[in-house]
């Protein structure tokens, strides 16, 4: 259990810090100005929750679509 969490947390904090460089350079081709600082800000904010989602998805779906479910209905 201990590998899993630090396997989805190393996935987690890289696609943040990824993601977040990406989009100051974006942002940045003369510079930040404080529009711009708040723009970033607000996608630092957001971003943990997003790339926890995708993650959870990219990891989960496989496995979900992997189990064979012999419940009542099948």
């Amino acid at each position: 259990m201990r590998v899993r969490r630090l396997i989805f947390a190393t996935a987690v904090l890289s696609t943040i810090s990824f993601l977040m460089l990406w989009m100051a350079k974006t942002l940045s081709p003369g510079g930040l100005d404080s529009l711009e600082w708040a723009l970033l800000l607000c996608f630092g904010l957001t971003l943990p929750w997003t790339t926890i989602g995708f993650w959870n998805g990219f990891i989960g779906l496989p496995e979900d679509r992997s189990v064979a479910d012999d419940g009542p209905g099948d």
